[in-house]
């Protein structure tokens, strides 16, 4: 590169680490820049001036800014990654760098702060940059995907992007003419009437910076802003807020990720986008770049950046424990945080009810007879950057001297228990007594047990004495009743206020399977007809239990069919299971019976005692054994009546002949049917 007068000739040495200058006038090496080891010099530019040198540093992502006059570096600007070809603007006010790889931004450098002003999207793989003679452009091109992108050096967007062959490249600058004059061309200008022109978005440079504590938002003044505006919009523009930022169209709230403005008239006027650090931003130095788009026009990513600083941490403290009359060791509290104020809610501890720092050992009291347990809450204070850590609570416990606390006192061992599900068992005992208690002792069994102190009225738990001496009771303890098969064991547990938990043993102990006898019901039908609902009886249920508490029902089932001849069939019971139980299943027995005959019923009949058709015989009544025959006379007394008919009527009532008459009968078969009924005839 040539500086901008033409004396002095700048050579880069990529593998030696410098740069040699050389005067133009006599080829002679005059002073050399020297870079920090390993930093890759790659590209420079000078400023329009000669005083300052631009030069790339590949393996650090950064560009020197040199002093041309002793070759020292004044600054330092982190751009994108690997940058390459470098460019300055003609007023010297921007220095553009192409980032060859790993990012997608062409960085431009104010050359007022040494800072990235912009972040200019032109994809990856760029290979060189150039600014036209006026300043006006800014071209970039891209490697391998084979474009040109035209960039507005006022606004920093994206005027067109140019296809013009993979493997382009560009170097060094504009130069006009030599003097040396041509031809005049002659060309047209038409200029056409409402010519549309095409949308666009602008947007101002960020302004502010953001500071915040870890896990809360950052709050004004702590905002940056940009002001966004558009015109000949075919729709409205979207803006989108990076990960760990939120954007507002007010600086006191409405924080969301992403918001529109809506265009009219293809116009947005200028409005101001106010951006924040998220609650969920981390700790540390954040930068990324807001996405402001809009159809048909170039997509705009204004950076911003936050200070998130890191919360002072306080580590858990333990729950302590200590005797009367005992020194206390005190708390020596541990983390990131440098000053730490806490509060003790129990200050008849022996312990201050505030203080600052960690806490120092202290004289624990208790005169009483229970446990007093204090509560410490210990706040880090903030740190420098005004932010404040969680607080941290725990506990301190002062027990009462031995001679003053209270005593449980177990004796005896239980004996294992054995019974049969749905009884309880015969009980087994232990005795418990107390001192200095400050209230009665609570037994409670484990799950499948009950107890009682007088081994008649047990239940789930029992208090023994009150406040005071308790002295030595028995407690007597079985398996319940309603406790289901298995085995049982665990400790029966003696707790009183104040006093330390003891446990007996309660031994394993065995709940065994009640019998149950599920018999299936006799059932009966006739040949021809389908088989009755078959049912089942239940001898043994205990604990009200019933048929659906079963795991599993019975299956009733018999050979019998609807074609099944005359006979008797086994119905059987399978299937049914309980783990409670003993299952034995009794069969019954289907019978299928012949179909009854119609009764034929005469209506006379001869009773003169010559042998032949003296009694009243109807025909197949006897296929209803349970059948009622009823006969009255034209008063309607009755002078018959039999279960079932056996013995066929004679004609006589109460042992005499009746006279030749009209009489009434009514016949129920008990069948289901309707009474059959009509008249008879003695005819003598």
């Amino acid at each position: 590169t040539l500086s901008p007068d033409g004396s002095r000739l700048y050579v880069v040495n990529g593998g030696g680490g410098n740069i040699s200058v050389i005067n133009t006038a006599t080829g002679a090496l005059v002073s050399t820049m020297t870079f920090p080891s390993g930093s890759q010099p790659g590209f420079v530019a000078i400023s329009p001036d000669g005083n300052t040198a631009y030069v790339t540093l590949a393996a650090t992502n950064q560009v020197a800014v040199v002093n041309t006059a002793d070759n020292v570096i004044i600054a330092t600007v982190a751009v994108g990654n690997d940058p390459f070809e470098i460019a300055v603007s003609p007023d010297g006010s921007r220095v553009y760098v192409a980032n060859q790889a790993g990012s997608t931004n062409l960085s431009v450098i104010n050359t007022a702060t040494n800072t990235v002003d912009w972040n200019i999207p032109v994809g990856l793989t760029q290979e060189g940059v150039s600014v036209s003679p006026d300043g006006t452009l800014a071209y970039a091109t891209n490697l391998n995907a084979g474009t040109l992108t035209v960039i507005n050096t006022a606004t920093e967007a994206i005027v067109t992007t140019v296809n013009v062959g993979v493997g382009c490249y560009a170097l060094g600058n504009f130069v006009s003419g030599a003097g040396c004059s041509s031809a005049p061309v002659k060309f047209t200008i038409t200029v056409e009437p409402n010519q549309a022109l095409p949308p666009a978005i602008s947007v101002n440079p960020t302004t502010g910076s953001i500071s915040a504590c870890a896990g809360t938002a950052s709050a004004s003044p702590q905002l940056q802003q940009f002001t966004v505006s558009g015109s000949n919009l075919t729709a409205d523009i979207t803006i989108t807020a990076p990960a760990n930022f939120e954007i507002s169209l007010s600086a006191t709230g409405g924080y969301v990720n992403a918001l529109t403005l809506i265009q009219s008239g293809g116009t947005v006027n200028n409005t101001v986008v106010y951006v924040r650090s998220a609650a969920n931003a981390p700790a540390g130095s954040l930068s990324d770049n807001v996405t402001i788009a809009s159809s048909g026009a170039s997509t705009l990513y204004p950076t911003v950046s936050a200070t998130i600083n890191a919360l002072p941490i306080l580590n858990a403290v333990p729950p302590q424990t200590f005797t009367n009359g005992t020194l206390a060791g005190g708390v020596t509290f541990t983390g990131t945080v440098t000053n730490i104020n806490w509060v003790n809610d129990t200050p008849g501890i022996g312990l201050a009810a505030s203080g600052n720092g960690n806490i120092m050992p202290f004289t624990a009291i208790n005169t009483g007879s229970s446990p007093v347990v204090a509560t410490i809450i210990a706040t880090p204070a903030p740190n420098s950057a005004g932010c404040a850590g969680a607080p941290v609570t725990f506990t301190i416990t002062v027990t009462p001297s031995a001679a003053s606390q209270a005593t449980i006192t177990a004796t005896g061992s239980p004996s294992p228990l054995n019974t049969i599900y749905g009884t309880p068992s015969t009980s087994t005992i232990f005795t418990v007594s107390g001192a200095n208690m400050t209230a009665g002792i609570l037994v409670s069994p484990p799950p499948g047990f009950e107890v009682s102190t007088n081994d008649i009225t047990f239940s789930s738990t029992v208090t023994i004495g009150a406040a005071g001496t308790i002295a030595t009771s028995t407690v007597y303890i079985r398996l319940a009743a309603s406790t289901h098969v298995g085995n049982y064991s665990g400790n029966i547990g003696l707790t009183s206020t104040g006093a330390a938990t003891v446990n007996v043993a309660m031994p394993a102990s065995t709940v065994t399977k009640a019998d149950l006898t599920i018999t299936a019901n006799n059932k009966s039908k006739t040949v021809g007809e389908a088989n009755p609902v078959l049912t089942a009886s239940y001898n043994g249920f205990v604990n009200n239990d019933g048929p659906a508490q079963l795991a599993s029902q019975p299956i009733l089932t018999t050979t019998a069919t609807v074609i099944s001849p005359v006979g008797q069939y086994p119905i059987t019971v399978s299937g049914a299971s309980s783990p409670d139980y003993n299952i034995t299943p009794v069969p019954g027995i289907l019978t299928v019976t012949a179909v009854p005959l119609t009764v034929v019923i005469p209506n006379t009949f001869t009773p003169n005692g010559d042998g032949v058709n003296d009694t009243w015989d109807i025909k197949y009544i006897d296929s209803y054994p349970n059948c009622t025959v009823e006969i009255f006379n034209r008063y309607g007394e009755s002078i018959y009546s039999s279960i079932g008919y056996g013995t066929p009527w004679n004609g006589t009532y109460k042992g005499a002949a009746l006279p030749t008459s009209t009489y009434y009968y009514i016949i129920n078969l008990k069948n289901g049917g309707e009474p059959l009924s009509g008249f008879i005839a003695i005819i003598r």
